[in-house]
């Protein structure tokens, strides 16, 4: 979110007080409001071109060849905007749900697959040790309760499953030029790897980037930017 004494994008939910946001430039604080999310999803999947699949995405690999999803196993995209990853993962294994505020371009583009309008600021509707695998692209920035949902995720999880999640990386040098004025938290990387190795055993930390808009002109610059942060663990 953008603050409103310095204008910069460092305005984030306090962590120590989740009614309130604070700068982390300015020292700003004011009650939180969550930011609206009316036309987020025509913005992103609608307006601009979006091209991500395994050919087009190193990220996607790695995080898809880090959880070595088998099939038979049931699998959550948590976060699946149009559905890119459910259709990759259904590939893999038929037993794949998308969970999104908005589904309704997921549907549009893959109607056979399995999609769930919900808001993941909410516990997940999933029964105990019921997953397998969590999956959840940069997700986690827009939610209110990160540590909830963290929780969630855990609780879902089989004793064992793994987990790939990624986030928009704070120390991004070009930050200020890109960002998304939603986020209502953002890390650091090794703030990023303290907050899950609590609950998981890290199998992936590490900066990373996919390249799913402007693909093939924007591998060189991707390769070196790499804005993202991805973990990818396993549940203690």
């Amino acid at each position: 979110m953008i603050c409103p004494a310095c204008r910069k994008p460092y305005f984030f939910i306090d962590e120590s007080d989740a009614s309130a946001a604070r700068c982390l430039r300015c020292g700003q604080s004011s009650p939180f409001v969550q930011p609206a999310y009316d036309n987020y999803h025509e913005e992103l999947y609608t307006r601009k071109k979006y091209r991500r699949n395994r050919a087009t995405d190193p990220q996607m690999r790695r995080i898809l060849s880090s959880l070595r999803i088998a099939r038979g196993e049931k699998v959550l995209d948590i976060g699946c905007g149009i559905g890119d990853y459910t259709r990759e993962i259904a590939a893999l294994t038929p037993d794949v749900t998308g969970l999104d505020l908005n589904v309704d371009s997921a549907r549009g583009i893959s109607p056979e697959l399995s999609f769930c309008e919900y808001d993941c600021n909410q516990p997940l509707p999933f029964a105990a040790d019921s997953v397998d695998v969590v999956v959840s692209v940069n997700l986690i920035e827009h939610l209110e309760h990160h540590e909830r949902f963290i929780d969630e995720c855990t609780r879902v999880l089989k004793r064992g499953g793994r987990i790939a999640l990624t986030t928009a990386n704070l120390d991004f040098f070009l930050h200020d030029r890109f960002f998304d004025r939603t986020h209502v938290h953002e890390w650091t990387l090794p703030q990023f790897g303290r907050l899950l190795e609590k609950r998981y055993e890290t199998r992936r930390l590490e900066k990373s980037s996919g390249m799913f808009k402007w693909y093939p002109f924007n591998v060189l610059t991707t390769v070196f930017l790499k804005p993202d942060l991805l973990f990818v663990g396993t549940r203690k």
